[in-house]
């Protein structure tokens, strides 16, 4: 009966797998791709709009405010509308909004269409973090989820190859190559948000191609993962103040606000401060994009083997401050540019190992809410760090007291994740014990 029920459930995670996450992932490429191509444009978009360092980090950040306000409600509609109609919308509206910042011309135009992508996109990530655990049991939800989020790493490789050819265009039509950046890489997302309408099922409960021995194993399933969180069901509002999303958000945030003020700074910082050219800036990201990818999968194994995830968050925020330090006193251009990838790897596995532990340790009526608000509180200080860095690279001349500041705020964030343990030291459900349920395998 045990070999009958593995054969099933690998029957039922290789379905599951095979039809939402290679589009979800798509998505989320683009995603990536259509916050993050203003790193590229900025090379060129800057000096030719006149705009400083603290005007673009101010911009940068508008992004992540409106993200972190809608965030919450955007995940709570996607409850209410289904995830087919509420992602393929979400799509759509930021592929549209992206593509119009051809349009900027001032800084207040700058700033207005950030915010109006970040208000776009809000949602987009929890929500499908959310809907695929929905999908997936908890013994299983680490590998899917890293399987979906190590498209924020081909991000980086497709990033890094298409952004200097496209910059290349400079003139053609009578627009800037940084005008045709955005006006290329946004229309993806329109295309991709149509297609969710087709191909994305609520539930499993609806899905056609699922046996209904597989949806009857997935119900006990998921019945097992909901009795291991040790939490009984709370309404949005205690979802929204649990210890855990609480202490992981505050994590999530240290670690987004120096990952969005260094990455989102890095191409200019390559170029400016190590005297690299476009090219070789888009292929140390396409090395780092590599790597993260490998890291996310790896870390996606391990995760669902430890009964207490965010040691191993508190580790990969250490070796992203080990990087930044890296970067700043390198001595090198090869160490510093070494940095630059440690720093961008060790930070993007930290935080989804941050949320695949938010997964396994929320009760099911409550992670939609409580994800997002752990999310939202990243993105808090996601919009912090891109301004204060450029406040600081403006008052300074360089991004070297940024680089400190921030080596020494991943440090601290450290401490935080590892905090993470006397929320999740009572409800951690065992790795082994969830690898045997004897009882899921002999129905």
């Amino acid at each position: 009966m045990a070999d009958a029920g593995t054969r099933l459930e690998r029957r039922a995670i290789t379905k599951i797998s095979w039809r939402l996450l290679p589009l979800l992932g798509a998505c989320y490429l683009v995603a990536i791709i259509d916050r993050g191509n203003v790193s590229f444009a900025s090379v060129s978009m800057n000096a030719e709009l006149k705009f400083s360092e603290a005007v673009y980090g101010l911009g940068v950040a508008c992004f992540f405010i409106s993200y972190a306000l809608f965030e919450v409600p955007s995940n709570l509609l996607l409850n209410r509308f289904g995830a087919r109609r509420w992602l393929a919308r979400i799509m759509v509206t930021w592929g549209i909004v992206s593509m119009a910042m051809v349009f900027v011309r001032t800084p207040w135009e700058f700033y207005g269409l950030r915010f109006l992508l970040g208000m776009a996109e809000a949602g987009f990530f929890p929500g499908v973090t959310h809907y695929v655990s929905e999908w997936m049991p908890a013994h299983q939800r680490g590998r899917a989820i890293s399987r979906f989020y190590i498209a924020s790493a081909l991000a980086l490789v497709a990033l890094g190859a298409s952004a200097p050819p496209l910059l290349g265009l400079h003139g053609l039509a009578g627009l800037s190559g940084w005008q045709w950046l955005f006006i290329v890489q946004g229309l993806p997302a329109v295309l991709l948000g149509v297609a969710l309408l087709f191909a994305l099922p609520d539930r499993y409960s609806e899905a056609a191609w699922l046996e209904p021995e597989e949806k009857a194993w997935l119900d006990r399933e998921m019945a097992l993962g909901t009795a291991a969180t040790g939490a009984a069901p709370i309404g949005i509002g205690g979802a929204l103040l649990q210890p855990i999303v609480l202490v992981a958000g505050t994590a999530l945030a240290l670690n987004f606000a120096v990952g969005s003020a260094i990455g989102f700074s890095l191409p200019k910082l390559m170029t400016d401060q190590m005297h690299w050219s476009i090219a070789q800036a888009g292929k140390m990201t396409v090395v780092s994009g590599v790597l993260v990818g490998v890291a996310m999968l790896i870390a996606g194994v391990v995760s669902d083997r430890m009964a207490r995830p965010s040691r191993l968050v508190a580790i990969l925020m250490l070796v992203t401050a080990a990087g930044g330090m890296m970067i700043l006193f390198g001595g090198t251009t090869m160490i510093a540019a070494a940095g630059g990838v440690i720093f961008t790897v060790a930070g993007q596995v930290a935080g989804l190992v941050i949320l695949i532990t938010l997964t396994r340790f929320i009760h099911p009526t409550a992670r939609a809410a409580g994800i997002a608000m752990s999310n939202t509180l990243g993105q808090i200080g996601a919009a912090i760090g891109p301004a204060l860095w450029g406040l600081a690279a403006s008052a300074t001349g360089s991004f070297s007291l940024g680089l400190l500041i921030a080596s020494v705020v991943m440090a601290f964030a450290a401490l935080i994740a590892w905090s993470i343990e006397l929320v999740t030291a009572r409800k951690a459900p065992s790795p082994v014990l969830s690898s045997i349920r004897p009882t899921a395998h002999q129905h």
